[in-house]
């Protein structure tokens, strides 16, 4: 109970009362996952699909390609939560990043290569941030387990003539192109069954569209500034808001198949039913609350550090 209510207190995303289900089902789903660690006195192991690139928008939302500040006090957040779970439970957590950054890149705009620069500055922070608890960190081709090689792996799959869609020009890899085809290819469903969810399911509807708004705010990218309107813009964004979502999905049933035990936790709001359950990145202890500020904590959520700036 203790390292349920650390996570609950310090690390759970609170949504707003009737939309978190936390209470009701959520709180006994994560202590049967802990549970699984502590009968044999092993480390927690956590799972967060994140850190995958800066965003394109270097106008209004980001200074540049590389992780900052936000980043850094992203992992120092889940590093001071694993210090004082492992003041309760010695054997204490461990943290593994798998990175998402190929998996939408191209729909972005976002060269391949960005993405990795990004990784590696993540990992080489994480490094030298004298961090106490382990952090791990894996991407789309090491969840492939995908050694650098020809087109000739597509071929043998069936796939080297899969053709993906990606409206926005960016610089892509043969690497990162190849394991987006898996991707798309192994774990993607079909068009017409999300085009159906949009239309009946009010959650499904409210995520595409989130996205839609999303993209359309977060993309400064050329190819959009080219279209004669807005509305050419709003279908641009709408077109991809879709392509990501499928993706989205491929690679979370990804995760889950490789990581079958491992504690998932989310940057997207969840009902924290589980299997997943959304996480704050930023403490708030980290966070200036103002003289007038309130006592809830979810009052201090902040967004994603890729997706903006810490002033």
């Amino acid at each position: 109970d203790a390292v349920v209510d650390i996570f609950d207190q310090h690390l759970r995303n609170h949504l707003p009362d009737g939309a978190d289900r936390w209470h009701a089902v959520g709180r006994a789903a994560f202590a049967g996952t802990v549970r699984f660690y502590v009968e044999r006195s092993m480390p927690i192991r956590f799972v967060l699909p994140a850190f995958p690139c800066k965003s394109p928008n270097t106008e209004s939302k980001v200074l540049g390609k590389l992780p900052d500040l936000g980043e850094e006090l992203a992992l120092r957040t889940m590093d001071f939560v694993g210090k004082m779970i492992k003041q309760v439970y010695p054997p204490g957590v461990s943290f593994l990043i798998v990175s998402d950054g190929h998996v939408f890149s191209d729909l972005l705009g976002v060269d391949d290569d960005a993405v990795v620069q990004y990784g590696d500055t993540v990992r080489a922070m994480s490094q030298t941030m004298g961090l106490s608890s382990p952090f791990g960190f894996r991407g789309l081709d090491d969840l492939l387990l995908m050694p650098t090689n020809s087109s000739a792996d597509l071929a043998r799959l069936g796939l080297d003539e899969l053709v993906l869609e990606q409206p926005l020009d960016s610089l892509v890899t043969p690497d990162a192109n190849r394991a987006r085809r898996i991707l798309q290819a192994t774990g993607g469903s079909s068009e017409e069954f999300l085009k159906k969810e949009i239309k009946e399911d009010p959650e499904v509807t409210t995520l595409y569209r989130g996205f839609s708004r999303f993209l359309l705010e977060d993309l400064n990218h050329p190819s959009l500034a080219k279209l004669p309107s807005k509305n050419a813009r709003k279908k641009l964004c709408t077109r991809l808001a879709f392509l990501m979502i499928m993706r989205n999905r491929a690679y979370s049933a990804m995760v889950a198949l490789v990581y079958p035990l491992h504690v998932r936790i989310s940057i997207h709001p969840h009902p924290n039913a589980g299997p997943k359950f959304g996480i704050r990145l930023i403490h708030p202890t980290y966070l200036y609350r103002g003289e007038q500020a309130a006592a809830k904590m979810e009052l201090f959520h902040t967004p994603t550090p890729w997706h903006n700036c810490i002033v």
